[in-house]
């Protein structure tokens, strides 16, 4: 068979047939046509939820590990019902990526806020004499980078 009889047979292949090739068989030829049909669409619909480039590239990553890991739970053979679950899926993804990007901006401003007010307590006391200062700052540079504040 030529290059284009194949190409002409995977464009012909449903998504459905293709999710139950991939979780039947194992097929990574299935797996990876489904990845090419939706690459784009599951992008701008996450895109589109998240808001992030970032966040949106992220869950697009995880809606495809998603479907490597559940694909078995897809059990429809109904025409078009494969995109509905996938989708669904992604939304899922979506969402889970803007709640942990909420909840990493929250923490990231509780800390901001109570290193300023560690800050203007300190300013308040007239600063640390020497020793503690040497202390601090030798603790600081125990500390592993990530775990500085700028």
């Amino acid at each position: 068979m030529t290059a284009d009889g194949e190409k002409k047979i995977a464009t012909e292949t449903t998504d459905e047939a293709l999710c139950s090739a991939f979780t039947q068989n194992g097929s990574q030829e299935a797996y990876t046509l489904l990845m090419e049909r939706y690459r784009d669409e599951i992008f701008r619909l996450v895109l589109f939820k998240c808001r992030s480039r970032v966040l949106a590239e992220e869950a697009t990553q995880e809606a495809f590990v998603r479907l490597l890991l559940k694909a078995e739970k897809f059990r429809s053979a109904k025409a078009g019902a494969f995109r509905g679950w996938f989708y669904r899926l992604a939304l899922n993804c979506a969402k889970q990526a803007v709640r942990g990007e909420k909840r990493r901006q929250t923490r990231e401003d509780v800390v901001r806020q109570e290193h300023a007010t560690a800050a203007v307590e300190v300013a308040a006391l007239g600063g640390l004499d020497p020793s503690s200062q040497a202390a601090v700052s030798s603790a600081v540079d125990a500390l592993d980078e990530k775990l500085r504040l700028p």
